[in-house]
């Protein structure tokens, strides 16, 4: 059973787009999905959700873009 869905990287113009989006959603499907934004990518924030042994190697280094 899915507890949590972690969508990473979401811009900032997909808000007004999840808006309408989770309108339509029962409100126990909202609570399993957590949006980060690029500016929220960040080792500390995804740790509430994910091992950290489990994180990408980028975000664990703090290049959440992926750019080496």
């Amino acid at each position: 059973m899915v507890q949590k869905i972690l969508i990473i990287n979401v811009p900032s113009l997909f808000g007004p787009v999840w808006s309408t989006i989770s309108y339509f959603l029962p409100q126990h499907h909202k609570d399993r999905i957590v949006l980060l934004t690029t500016s929220k990518t960040s080792a500390e924030e995804m740790s509430k959700y994910v091992p950290e042994a489990l994180m990408p190697v980028h975000i664990r280094e703090g290049r959440p873009s992926g750019s080496d």
